[in-house]
């Protein structure tokens, strides 16, 4: 039982982990485009910095 449970807490933080990764590798990607490209797809340079403040808070 004790065995389970610490598998489903590692697996969790493992899966949370993952999820983390997965968001700065985007919030990179997203940070490297030009001004006209973030125009292109809908963002501006001012929306893209507001979310890495809100990302540092987690």
């Amino acid at each position: 039982m004790a065995q389970s449970r610490l598998l489903a807490i590692l697996l969790s933080f493992y899966r949370w982990t993952a999820r983390k990764l997965r968001e700065r590798r985007n919030l990179n990607a997203v940070m490297e485009l030009s001004d006209a490209q973030l125009k292109d797809i809908g963002l501006s340079r001012y929306q893209t910095e507001s979310d890495v403040h809100v990302y540092c808070r987690d």
